[in-house]
């Protein structure tokens, strides 16, 4: 976990000081406007009367004491183009009183599937009786406390839709209103951050009553491509009768706050776990007294399989074990390549041969799923909404998944699951308990945890049998085929090329330097640079970076000293944690994105708070549906430089970044991780994607004004920040750049763009050096 909160901490230093030094939020400019009304043909007389008859009869409709739905629905969602997995609903909803004293009973089927193709089926029924919700899901009985008018708010409504949200309406065959030109979608079928790409409805009205609607929507939320519809008929004839009674069984029954999110937590593994392209990091530590072991175990699994023809994986395992002898650690390697299955022991290669596809997806699945404890299993739980989706705290009493655990756990140790139910007495367990994390925009798992703890009792001792096990989840994202092969995926070059800023600079005794500014994420168009740029860093004698981030992961890796020092900087070192610095509420709130995000771990308490900030931020960042960080510009000249063999240069140091983001005060690091919390991811990714597009536009007037206004806060503090981020850094890197033009080499230097524009900044250094510093115009 260490490792991979640095590798996303080092790739934002830049883009974090280029964030908080914003002025007016670009995305307010960018981002497309969900409410605001698109140019429609003005309504006619006979557009008039189809609305009020649309209105008389949906007033009529929300008037009645009861009715029935019948309801069919359809949620069908992509991400990064691969095939949508669906959501299938067929929901009878009755309601009695609905202008008093409700009753409710709604009972539905939900269909999971891809493609064509229908996978499983469940079953979820409520019963709503005085202000309690009686909830069936699968074998599982739940009760909810809550309100009438929450209640309905978690149903699909009476009406479908909302008359003002269409420009256009029409009358078909007589009694059927089609409406289009849709200017927005409806609340309760998608945020307001969900960008429209078109939606219709209908509505069939009879003698002034609403018997049958359709909706259909397609539009973009966050990462997911999205499409919805819904077909209801309304039956307002038949009177409905419901019982005032509570089930038998109520008292009995486990109560869970927001209980129609259960199911929602399978569709999200489902979703998941069907994923063509997928990472997840896996942490386990699993210990026997009785057998005086504990093993810990860090597995990384990674698929991308977009066709049964196009499919690889991998499976990597740091496995060490700890005892009173001392430790060994073991690595494997587990890779499937184009029908070529490849075993790794130790980084030797253990076996090789010709495997069928399916056989590798299976162990990949069962990899990421046999912990994994679904919704109808869960007995207790708090679930919270947190930035665009939900963190689920449980715990489960079920003896089936108790047992489940036990055997599992044990098997890990001993490779036989009735060891020490043989050899004891007794035997006692707690509840599991854990958290689960869903993405409500993919409709996908973010995160997953489980701590099991059995007592065995051998001859009149107790012995512990415990599991903590978490799943970090990777949002999705298009570095998985490079996480997975290690190569890149082909790229079309981009009908719309980026003109970064660029600038010449050159000294009165034939001194020349190039400078580019970069960002630290990337889509097609940052490996399709002006031909200007490609010829001057070819020509270039070396390349400066802030720093090598590769060569500083690879020495990582191969330098435990150096690992170990560069962790001690993120952890509190005097006995205290993050915890003692912080506000409850801000503690609480901050732990929650974190297990949501799949960014918690055993010694989090002990990280710094800037720790927990910039893991939250990097969470956030994560949703782009085309922005990564392995297309950014400084890793793409990276890669060009090494593929040349040209020499690299350190402006910085991996340490001395470290140190700036965890030596901030304690203040300080609070302002920034409130600062933080108070976004959420939408705003974030918005933000980022206008910084991004305000990079290719190379628009040198707007970019410095974009950095002049810092980010609010105690007048101290927000000079702390500056001087940290900006002022000393941009003093260092005036030196640096002077000492390459004097150096006898022609360096090209590429450092994040506010390090170039901002005030005593590179470009204005330089010049007050007495350095000419043109801008690069390029030909096309």
């Amino acid at each position: 976990m260490f490792k991979k909160w640095l590798a996303w901490l080092l790739c934002l230093s830049v883009m974090l000081s280029l964030c908080a030094c914003g002025g007016e939020n670009p995305a307010e400019s960018t981002e497309p406007s969900q409410t605001e009304s698109t140019t429609t043909e003005p309504v006619t007389e006979s557009q008039e009367e189809l609305l009020t008859s649309f209105q008389t009869a949906k007033e009529a409709l929300l008037s009645v004491d009861y009715l029935t739905l019948s309801i069919k629905g359809e949620d069908s969602r992509s991400v990064m183009q691969e095939t949508p997995r669906f959501r299938k609903e067929s929901t009878t909803a009755k309601y009695s009183g609905l202008q008093g004293d409700l009753l409710a009973s709604v009972s539905s089927e939900y269909t999971f599937g891809y493609g064509e193709m229908e996978t499983s089926k469940y079953f979820y029924a409520e019963d709503f009786v005085g202000g309690t919700v009686y909830a069936t899901y699968k074998d599982a009985k739940y009760r909810e406390e809550i309100s009438a008018e929450d209640f309905l708010a978690c149903q699909v409504p009476l009406c479908l839709f909302d008359a003002d949200n269409f420009g256009k309406v029409t009358l078909e065959g007589g009694a059927v209103l089609h409406f289009t030109d849709a200017v927005a979608l409806e609340s309760w079928i998608a945020p307001d951050y969900a960008e429209l790409i078109s939606a219709e409805a209908t509505a069939t009205v009879v003698e002034n009553a609403i018997t049958k609607m359709t909706y259909e929507a397609i539009f973009r939320q966050g990462a997911a491509d999205v499409s919805v519809s819904y077909e209801v008929s309304v039956n307002t004839a038949t009177e409905v009768k419901l019982s005032a009674e509570a089930p038998a069984d109520a008292d009995s029954r486990n109560t869970i706050n927001h209980a129609n999110l259960l199911p929602i937590i399978d569709q999200c593994y489902y979703n998941a776990l069907m994923a063509k392209a997928k990472t997840v990091e896996i942490a386990q530590l699993v210990t026997s007294q009785a057998a005086g072991i504990a093993l810990q175990t860090v597995t990384t699994v990674g698929e991308y399989g977009p066709s049964e023809n196009e499919y690889y994986g991998r499976i990597h395992k740091k496995i060490t074990q700890f005892t009173q002898e001392g430790q060994e650690s073991v690595e494997t390697e587990d890779i499937f390549n184009d029908g070529k299955y490849s075993f790794y022991y130790d980084g030797e290669l253990s076996d090789e041969q010709d495997m069928g596809t399916t056989i590798f997806k299976d162990a990949i699945f069962n990899t990421m799923a046999e912990y994994l404890i679904f919704g109808n299993e869960i007995t207790e739980a708090t679930i919270t909404q947190v930035d665009d989706g939900y963190l689920v705290e449980y715990e489960t009493e079920r003896q089936d998944v108790l047992d489940r655990f036990k055997e599992t756990t044990t098997l890990e140790i001993f490779q036989d699951s009735t060891v020490l139910d043989n050899a004891s007495t007794a035997y006692e367990q707690k509840a599991i308990s854990g958290f689960i994390g869903m993405d409500m925009d993919c409709l996908r798992i973010r995160s997953f945890s489980a701590d099991f703890q059995g007592t065995h009792t051998i001859d009149g001792g107790n012995y512990l049998l415990s599991q903590q096990i978490t799943y970090a989840y990777d949002a999705p994202n298009f570095d998985v085929y490079k996480e997975v092969t290690g190569e890149t995926l082909p790229e079309t070059e981009p009908a719309e090329k980026a003109s970064p800023l660029f600038y010449h600079v050159t000294g009165e005794n034939g001194e020349e330097m190039w400078l580019l500014g970069t960002i630290h994420i990337g889509d097609e168009r940052t490996g399709f640079l002006p031909e200007e740029i490609y010829a001057a860093f070819d020509a270039s004698d070396a390349l400066a970076v802030e720093f090598d981030i590769n060569a500083a992961m690879e020495a990582l890796e191969e330098d435990e000293d150096m690992a170990q020092k560069m962790a001690a900087l993120m952890v509190y070192t005097d006995g205290t944690t993050a915890g003692d610095y912080l506000y409850t509420d801000t503690y609480e709130a901050a732990m929650r994105h974190l297990k949501y995000s799949g960014n918690y771990s055993a010694g989090v308490e002990m990280m710094k708070i800037s720790i927990w900030q910039n893991s939250i931020a990097t969470a956030m960042l994560q949703g782009h549906r085309s922005l990564t960080v392995s297309k950014g510009v400084d890793q793409r000249l990276l890669d060009r430089a090494e593929a040349a063999g040209k020499e690299i240069l350190n402006v910085e140091s991996m340490e001395s970044q470290m140190k700036m983001l965890t030596g901030f005060s304690n203040e300080l690091q609070e302002l920034l991780l409130k600062q933080t919390l108070a976004s959420t991811r939408h705003e974030a990714v918005a933000e980022t994607e206008a910084l991004y597009e305000l990079w290719c536009a190379g628009d040198e007037a707007a970019i410095r004004e974009s950095l002049k206004e810092a980010f609010e806060g105690d007048d101290a503090l927000v000079q702390e920040y500056e001087q940290a981020i900006s002022t000393n850094r941009d003093k260092g890197m005036v030196e640096s750049a002077k000492s390459y033009l004097t150096s006898g080499k022609t360096v090209f230097y590429a450092v994040g763009l506010a390090h170039l524009l901002a005030d005593n900044g590179l470009v204005d250094s330089l010049r007050a050096a007495g350095y000419t510093v043109e801008l690069v115009s390029y030909a096309n």
